[in-house]
């Protein structure tokens, strides 16, 4: 693999060393006639790294195109396993980019165009790059080039990368290649519109290291990337624009709302988000959670799926009566059969039913704010912001605003609560038997506080959450009647011990 200045490989004489990489290395070198060329040297021994060598051939024979260069030359069988190219003259894009800062517009359009018409050529070809990066865009003195072919493939080759691992270069590889999904031209579209992201800010639009991934994830993307490549970087690949289009785009300025994307901080402020007008041009995202997950997006946008509190309010059922389309998740037996189960507890350990109550209402108000950001963020991006649940556990912002706005109905429903129960506790003083006044009177008050809870000052953001909640513990019809049976059974034995005169636990206090 070590080769210095003079040294011969099949008939090259080595120049100097271009660029080294995990199992091959890159020469300039010179033929019998003084002409120059790029001589790729591979580890023999590696039998992936011969057949990646002998795929990277058999695409570019296969390719005529001015940005991609040609092949002048291939040994495959032999001891030293090489393949020789056209020479381009030229520092890579990340160099240029490094060294004297992001590209200009004329330039960033100039750029996109080319490799937006090389791309197009290979994926004409029936194949697929699978790492277009910076550091593969040559800055020739006739335009730049696309080079690298090594981890390219047809669409009937054998996969190389054993599973569970992801070949390609670490914020420019798709999300679906990430989560395991075979690399498509999508896949192609996406890391192009990573790499002009980088020429046009200077740095990577989700960062470097393994940290690039989770971003890559989650739509982190830069907040200085303009907006028509950060919305050509969708989670869904039916939704980007193919290379030439978004070539078309960049040269058209179809950018003048804004050259920025909401960052990730702009989640915390989700009345800001709500307020913000929805562009023009959105990937429709569907949903993640419940019953709908997997379910295929339309293709244009419809109003439910632009504004998070509509879309509760469409729904769509069939002849039968069952939900045909739900744009968000809703489980209302779940929900009612746990609502009759906590003021059953109330007969039990009154206290303790109303802390699991206040709780419960503190959380699923956190949920529907983590889910106001996260919608928004879908509309705009068109990407996976995680799941919601765990977003507004993991949030300190959506849990504190959430306990601040449950704060009215809280006290209105412990107020009521109080006075039903005082009043209930006066009649059972002078009846004959009062365990059952005061069974009635904690039912009846329990009843009120989860009313006022659910329906109270803003409750609206409650309910909402509690769905999502809900549709996260019980996604499917199976796990919805296990969480009814389980709340039928609370609601009997409690009934049970409350009317049977049983004292209620007072705990925390006597």
């Amino acid at each position: 693999m070590e080769r210095a200045a003079g040294d011969e490989i099949g008939g090259y004489r080595v120049v100097r060393t271009l660029g080294r990489g995990g199992s091959g290395a890159v020469y300039l070198v010179s033929d019998g006639g003084g002409g120059q060329a790029a001589l790729k040297l591979i580890d023999s021994a590696d039998a992936a790294a011969r057949l990646r060598l002998a795929r990277e051939v058999a695409a570019l024979q296969a390719l005529r195109h001015p940005a991609i260069p040609s092949v002048l030359d291939a040994e495959l069988d032999e001891d030293e396993a090489f393949v020789v190219f056209e020479f381009v003259d030229g520092p890579s894009l990340s160099q240029r980019v490094g060294g004297q800062g992001a590209l200009p517009p004329e330039q960033l359009v100039q750029l996109a165009e080319t490799l937006a018409s090389a791309l197009t050529a290979v994926h004409a070809a029936g194949v697929v790059h699978r790492d277009v990066t910076p550091a593969n865009v040559l800055m020739g003195r006739a335009g730049p080039v696309l080079i690298d072919f090594g981890l390219s493939h047809r669409h009937d080759d054998a996969r190389l990368t054993q599973t569970g691992l992801v070949s390609g270069t670490a914020g420019y590889v798709a999300p679906e290649v990430i989560d395991g999904a075979e690399p498509t031209a999508a896949s192609d579209d996406w890391a192009l519109a990573a790499t002009l992201a980088f020429a046009a800010t200077g740095h990577a639009p989700f960062g470097t290291g393994m940290g690039a991934l989770s971003k890559t994830l989650a739509g982190d993307v830069g907040s200085d990337v303009p907006l028509t490549l950060a919305r050509a970087l969708t989670a869904a690949p039916q939704f980007r624009p193919g290379p030439r289009e978004l070539a078309a785009m960049l040269a058209s300025g179809d950018d003048a709302e804004s050259t920025a994307l909401l960052d990730s901080t702009a989640l915390l402020d989700s009345t800001a988000l709500l307020d913000a007008t929805p562009p023009t041009r959105v990937a429709p995202t569907g949903w993640a959670e419940g019953e709908e997950a997997g379910a295929e997006p339309s293709a244009e946008p419809t109003a439910d799926q632009l504004d998070y509190d509509a879309a509760w309010d469409a729904e769509a059922w069939d002849e039968e009566g069952e939900p045909a389309k739900r744009v968000l998740p809703r489980r209302r037996l779940v929900l009612g059969a746990w609502g009759l189960a906590l003021v059953a507890l109330a007969l039990v350990a009154p206290l303790i039913a109303a802390l699991l109550a206040l709780v419960g209402a503190v959380v699923a108000r956190g949920v529907d704010s983590a889910a106001r950001g996260v919608w928004r963020s879908r509309e705009r991006r068109g990407v996976e912001a995680g799941g919601i649940v765990a977003q507004a556990i993991a949030s300190p912002w959506h849990l504190v605003r959430a306990l601040v706005l449950t704060l009215p109905s809280a006290l209105l429903a412990g107020a009521s609560a109080y006075l039903i129960g005082w009043l209930g506790y006066l009649l059972a003083r002078n009846a004959d038997n009062p365990e059952p006044w005061e069974a009635l009177s904690l039912l009846l008050a329990a009843s009120v506080a989860m009313v006022l809870l659910a329906w109270g000052p803003r409750g609206r953001e409650a309910r909402r959450g509690a769905h999502l909640i809900a549709a996260a513990l019980a996604p499917r019809r199976a796990a919805s009647m296990v969480w009814i049976v389980a709340a039928v059974i609370v609601v009997v034995v409690c009934v049970g011990v409350g009317f049977a005169g049983i004292e209620p636990l007072w705990w925390p206090f006597g």
